[in-house]
């Protein structure tokens, strides 16, 4: 939990997000949703965060994966299916997901 008031007092300070990566050993990516969660969210990055902001920001990111998760896990049959057909690659089966999986 501290782990997000640093990433906030870190972009704060305008330190880059890779810096801010390198400094708590967590992935760019990860650095990259919080920061959009508290945009999105609209919270102002000159204070600390309090215990009940911390949780929203944390388990809202959580839900996402979550639910990518169970996207992907329901469309996998289908996925190994279309795999055995000559000319579909995975690049083209990725592309059709992230077109239509707009999150990521």
């Amino acid at each position: 939990m501290l782990t997000i008031n640093q990433i906030r007092a870190y972009y704060h300070q305008g330190v880059s997000i890779k810096k801010i990566s390198r400094l708590l050993g967590l992935s760019r990516n990860t650095v990259r949703v919080y920061i959009r969660k508290m945009k999105t969210l609209e919270l102002a990055m000159d204070q600390e965060f309090d215990q009940p902001t911390i949780q929203l920001i944390h388990s809202d990111h959580h839900v996402q994966q979550s639910d990518a998760k169970a996207d992907l896990t329901q469309r996998l049959p289908d996925i190994c299916q279309q795999l055995s057909r000559v000319g579909v690659t995975r690049e083209l089966l990725w592309d059709e997901y992230r077109a239509s999986y707009l999150q990521g």
